[in-house]
């Protein structure tokens, strides 16, 4: 009798134990679906986002493809540099960042942009520009006409900065203080006044150099994290690249006013 009880007992034990699993696995296959479906939709809208992106800088390319057509042979080569610039920096652009968008593979696959123009042609007569260019305008104004016509701001930014600093190591002081009003990141400002105050230092121009030293220290200050964009293209290592630049700025105007 007993044994007939313990058998009912672990029957029911059995049953409960079995019902509870079969829950629990629906909850799980609910949750395990709930997390596939927010997973697919975060890819699906990263996906067309970049498509929106593409399809934007694709129709851009080709305002630009008309502005090309529509040069006339008076036209200054300032003005063709640029247009020709703008529209070689959108072609790599589709061909490398959104190279897996329709758009970019379509450049790839296909380089006609117009009756008369592929994306080759663009390419070939930007870099031929630049050595027409070199007749009229110095190796500085042409970089920087180049980079002016970088449509996207964070790698504007990025190239602007690299530009004034390999000016103020070179000695281009006036040049490199060009620079530092179309920066659009408070740390690469910062990056570009700290080596414009190396450079014064450099030529024995102690007060210039603690002028904008001290225009540094300020511009670092109001630095925040969530700024329009970062230094950096890819935004690595940002925080960490502030506070580098905040411990050299602070040894270098050190040793500037212990001299």
């Amino acid at each position: 009798m007993n044994l007939t009880k313990k058998i009912k007992t672990y029957s029911l034990t059995l049953q409960n134990h079995s019902k509870n699993i079969i829950k629990d696995e629906k909850k799980m296959n609910f949750w395990i679906k709930l997390i596939t479906l927010i997973i697919i939709t975060i890819l699906l809208a990263g996906c067309s986002k970049e498509e929106r992106e593409a399809n934007s800088l694709h129709e851009s390319l080709m305002k630009d493809i008309e502005a090309i057509d529509a040069l006339e042979n008076n036209t200054s080569i300032i003005e063709k540099l640029t247009i020709y610039s703008q529209a070689k920096h959108k072609i790599e652009r589709l061909r490398t960042r959104y190279a897996a968008t329709k758009k970019g593979e379509e450049l790839l696959e296909n380089s006609i942009l117009s009756s008369d123009l592929t994306a080759e042609d663009i390419i070939s007569e930007a870099l031929a520009l630049e050595d027409r260019a070199s007749d009229e305008l110095s190796e500085i104004q042409i970089q920087r006409i180049i980079i002016d016509a970088i449509p996207t701001p964070e790698i504007r930014n990025h190239r602007l900065e690299s530009h004034g600093i390999s000016l103020a190591r070179q000695g281009n002081i006036e040049e490199a203080n060009e620079v530092i009003p179309s920066l659009q990141n408070s740390l690469s400002i910062t990056i570009v006044q700290l080596e414009v105050a190396k450079a014064y230092h450099r030529n024995s121009n102690i007060e210039a150099a603690k002028n904008i030293s001290l225009e540094a220290s300020d511009t670092i200050s109001q630095y925040s994290l969530d700024e329009q964009f970062c230094s950096t293209i890819n935004c690595e290592n940002e925080e960490a690249r502030k506070r580098f630049v905040e411990a050299e700025l602070r040894l270098f105007r050190s040793e500037l006013y212990s001299s």
